[in-house]
C-alpha cells in the first residue's frame, strides 16, 4: 500500500514524496536513487500485485525490439519465481 497516495495522483507534474514509517514487510520506501516509477494499484494489497501489469509491459516491450536487462539484486523467494 502506498502511503499519502493521493499526492502522487496528479499525473504530469513531478511531486515529492518521504516516506514518514520504517520500511516492514509490509511497506517499503520509493528509492530516491530512481527518476521514474511506475506505480500499479490492482487493489490488492499484497506483494507482488504489480507482476502481472510488469510481464504485459515486458512483453509489449520485447515484440518492439527494445532490448531487456533484468538485473536482480536481493529479493526473496517469489523473486526466484518471477526470473
Amino acid at each position: 500500500k502506498i502511503s499519502h497516495r493521493e499526492i502522487l495522483m496528479d499525473r504530469g507534474k513531478t511531486q515529492n514524496y518521504r516516506k514518514h514509517t520504517p520500511n516492514s514487510s509490509k511497506s517499503a520506501a520509493l528509492d530516491k536513487n530512481h527518476t521514474h516509477f511506475v506505480l500499479v494499484d490492482s487493489g490488492r494489497y499484497e506483494w507482488g500485485a504489480d507482476i502481472p501489469l510488469r510481464a504485459e509491459v515486458e512483453g509489449l516491450l520485447q515484440k518492439q525490439g527494445v532490448p531487456l536487462i533484468l538485473l536482480v539484486v536481493g529479493g526473496g523467494p517469489k523473486t526466484l519465481e518471477q526470473v
